[in-house]
């Protein structure tokens, strides 16, 4: 399988922005402290603290006993938010660059824009690469689909013949169908797309190339929330430089609710080109 660091990367983003809000929001909490620092003594094996402010231009020490020790606890943790948010900060700045200059060494994203003569050879380049087997590739996919929650799991009411479940009828019909072709994927395998973590209906595993085919079923296009967040979805998709039939298929229900498995399956064989 190819490595993505993007994805961890944005991962690792996302929660140093997290815990930086949560730091700077507990220094605010505690900014009548901001003018005060602590020093420690040791006097017969047992530590001194004391709490110090510059007053003009006079270094001021104040003995903090037991009943103070929560001004220590608090002096000692804004201590510890101001080293933590100087760090926090840098990592966002290296971890930001990285995303901007980061390449990605895909051989398909490489000789994508490359002239046709370079297009060629791709059992080659997946042997230079190393691409894992697609039953390895479902394996790590599965294990980690489970560090994620469910969205709405109350909504995953339909048994699909390995008895998963899923939101609509249309997606089990494709489930199956993907089943009974053996196309390596995995059910709302939560991604990160463009910086979003999102969950594609369907990540299909291109066992020719070692790369991944998002797959959206348009159906329960009826219902509002459900048609603001595929759309969400397709916007992140676009944005990115997905292409449909190339990094993603879209598939829907007719208007009176039927859907053409046929149809998808053959699209299916196409992108993933198979025969």
């Amino acid at each position: 399988m190819y490595i993505n660091s993007i994805d961890s990367i944005a991962l690792d983003i996302e929660y140093q922005e997290r815990c930086l809000r949560r730091f700077k929001k507990r220094l605010r909490d505690t900014a009548k402290y901001d003018k005060y620092s602590l020093v420690a003594s040791c006097r017969n094996g047992t530590p001194r603290y004391y709490m110090v402010v510059r007053e003009n231009g006079k270094e001021v020490r104040s003995y903090l006993g037991c009943k103070d020790m929560k001004i220590r606890k608090i002096l000692q943790e804004r201590h510890y938010l101001k080293k933590a948010i100087e760090a926090c900060e840098s990592n966002l700045y290296y971890l930001n660059n990285a995303v901007e200059n980061y390449e990605l060494i895909d051989p398909e994203v490489i000789v994508r824009d490359s002239a046709k003569a370079y297009r060629e050879q791709d059992n080659a380049r997946k042997l230079l690469y190393g691409v894992s087997g697609a039953s390895e590739w479902r394996e790590n996919a599965l294990k980690e689909k489970e560090m994620y929650r469910i969205y709405r799991p109350e909504d995953l009411k339909h048994t699909t013949m390995d008895e998963s479940l899923t939101r609509s009828k249309s997606e089990a019909l494709i489930y199956n169908m993907l089943m009974m072709k053996g196309i390596p994927f995995v059910y709302e395998l939560p991604t990160y797309i463009g910086g979003k973590l999102i969950d594609p209906d369907f990540t299909l595993y291109n066992e020719n190339t070692g790369s991944k085919v998002i797959l959206e079923h348009l159906g329960m296009t009826g219902d509002e929330d459900y048609r603001a967040r595929q759309y969400e979805k397709l916007d992140i998709y676009l944005k990115s430089g997905f292409v449909i039939n190339r990094d993603m298929i879209l598939s829907c229900d007719s208007a009176d609710g039927i859907i053409d498995v046929y149809t998808i399956a053959k699209t299916v064989d196409n992108v993933l080109g198979r025969k």
